[in-house]
Formats: C-alpha cells, structure tokens, sequence
C-alpha cells in the first residue's frame, strides 16, 4: 500500500487549549514520526476499517492558513459534518433522518421520481439506463419505518453520488471519502484541482467498518444493477459518509501542494498516545475532551450535530442552540 506519511515533509502537532482556539504547531521528534508511519502501515492491512481520504480545499489562500493556524483545535474536537449541519433543507424529502412511516412513503416516492428523471436526462453517450420500476413503489406500504429509512437514504445517496442536483448538493447529507489503493491520487485531485493557489487539504480518516451509516458506492451499484439501473462505474473507490467525519476517527490532516506534502499534523489525541506507546482502539477510536464541542462547532458554521451513545443503536440528532436532544431511528 502506498503510504504517503513517508513523503511529508514536516510532521506536526500541538497541545489543545481546551479553553480556546490557541495554539502553536510543534515538530515531533523522528520517534512519533516513525510510529505514525508504522499505524497507518496497521491501519492499511487490517480489515475492521477502511483507511480514507478526503480531498478538499479552501475558497482563498487567507482562508486555507486559517484553518492551520487558528480552526485546527475545533477540527480536532468537532470533526467535519456534512452540508445538511450546516443548513437544514426547506424541503422534507430531502431531510434523512426517519419519520412517520406515511411521511416516509411519500418522501421514496418523490425521490424515486428525481431518481428516474436524472437517469433518463442523461446524455445516450454516457451509458445510462434503466428506472426504479413501478412494482418497487407498490411494495412501500407493506415496509417498516427503519426500512423505508434504509431506503430514504439509500436514494439520497444517488442524488449525492450524481452531483449534478444543486438543489439536493446544498443540504447533502454525506461526506465524500475515498479507500484503496488510488486513494491519495484521487484525493490530491480533488484537492488541488479546485484551490486558484495550489494547495489543499487532505483529512486521514480510519472508518471502523462495522460502522452503519455510511455507504460504499461499489456496493450502491450492486444494489442499482438489481433493478436493472446502470449507472456511472465507482471510478473515485468513493465512500459516501452519512452526517459527517467524527474527530476520534481522525488521524490527521496533510497540507498538500503540487508535488509535495508539505506538513501532516497529527491528532493531538493521537499523538498522547503514540508519545507514551498506548495502542490506538481502532474500532472505537480516541478519546476526546469535547467540552468545548457547541461553541466550537458554532464558530465553524455549524447549527446542528449527530451523536451516539457507545453500545446504543440509536442516534440524537440537536440543534447547536438547543439542550433537548430529539432520537433519531436509523435504518
């Protein structure tokens, strides 16, 4: 596996002020830097997770040194949510976490229709084809609430994956990542590709992989081909991640420009433990001081969050202002 840790060329990390966003970014020694190398060369072959990547970059240079130099703490502590946690759509349809299952019926039915509109608007070059059949919808009525939820987002992520629906793109519910082998190519591509300065961003992630709520795009086709639908190849190896990226899944963040890495900085919370040799729980990952998690997450844009309690099934899903957290049934 390519393991592009060995190709930074400044490894960094700091201490979170866990009573604001200061901080100062200090070079690790050869010693963490080797034993971060030597996790993520673990993380790689093991198969309870999946070793991301996500590409990104930033509207202007002033804001690309602010995310280094002042929003790393918040990061770290918040993680990166997805577009719908940062402004809540108008419309229900596009709203997917569950809810009454008549509601829920009528939400699948308009997405499916939104479905089969993009396949057949597609150019006859691209090699698209196929629809979402009749029989499919008159069997809704006869599923549960967290069935008709599995759906819900199921087709949501078709709108996610076709990117061309700017009216769903705004308020999407996913985070984009990539695995395998071509993931630190893909990512730079995205990365770099849209920054006017040439430098982006790449968030490390390791995703437990008995984690429910995110969706391999390789799988989403099989799903579509059992419909008959043929869509777009899993080019990008893209894993569509529901709500967001959580923190303690975060191994670090790469400062990236043409041809070079230019520094990697270490999650603080993992640094702690690669400083004093504890392994890192990889299935559960690290542990966090998120005291300060609402007004750093409001400080980042964010008005909502999604949150789980260990060894429950269930989701809460609150607004960054309110104190009553509202369950939510996830399929």
């Amino acid at each position: 596996m390519d393991n592009r840790l060995v190709k930074v060329e400044k490894f960094l990390t700091f201490k979170p002020d866990r009573h604001a966003s200061d901080y100062s970014l200090i070079e690790v020694n050869d010693s963490i830097r080797y034993n971060c190398i030597n996790l993520v060369n673990k993380l790689e072959k093991i198969p309870q997770v999946y070793l991301c990547v996500r590409g990104d970059s930033k509207q202007s240079i002033e804001d690309h040194d602010r995310l280094f130099n002042y929003d790393l703490s918040k990061i770290f502590i918040v993680g990166q949510k997805s577009r719908s946690s940062i402004k809540t759509s108008p419309n229900q349809t596009y709203i997917h976490f569950a809810t009454d299952p008549t509601s829920l019926i009528t939400d699948v039915k308009r997405l499916v229709k939104i479905v089969n509109s993009e396949i057949a608007n597609k150019p006859s070059s691209h090699n698209i084809s196929g629809t979402i059949p009749e029989e499919f919808l008159r069997k809704l009525r006869n599923l549960d609430s967290e069935q008709l939820g599995k759906w819900k987002i199921f087709f949501l992520s078709f709108l996610h994956n076709n990117g061309s629906n700017k009216s769903f793109k705004d308020y999407s519910p996913f985070l984009s990542l990539t695995y395998g082998h071509k993931k630190y190519i893909i990512s730079r591509h995205f990365a770099l590709g849209r920054s006017k300065f040439k430098k982006g961003i790449l968030f490390l992630y390791c995703l437990n992989a008995g984690w429910p709520y995110y969706i391999k795009t390789s799988i989403f086709l099989d799903e579509l081909r059992s419909f008959g639908v043929n869509w777009y190849r899993d080019r990008h190896s893209e894993i569509m991640l529901i709500d967001g990226m959580y923190p303690h899944y975060l191994i670090g963040i790469f400062e990236v420009e043409p041809y070079k890495n230019s520094r990697f900085i270490i999650n603080p919370w993992l640094y702690e433990l690669l400083l004093t040799n504890q392994n890192f729980d990889y299935t559960n990952g690290l542990k966090i001081d998120q005291t300060y998690f609402h007004s750093f997450a409001a400080k980042l844009g964010y008005s909502n969050f999604f949150f789980h309690f260990i060894n429950d099934t269930e989701e809460f899903v609150s607004e960054i202002d309110q104190i009553n957290y509202n369950r939510v049934y996830r399929p």
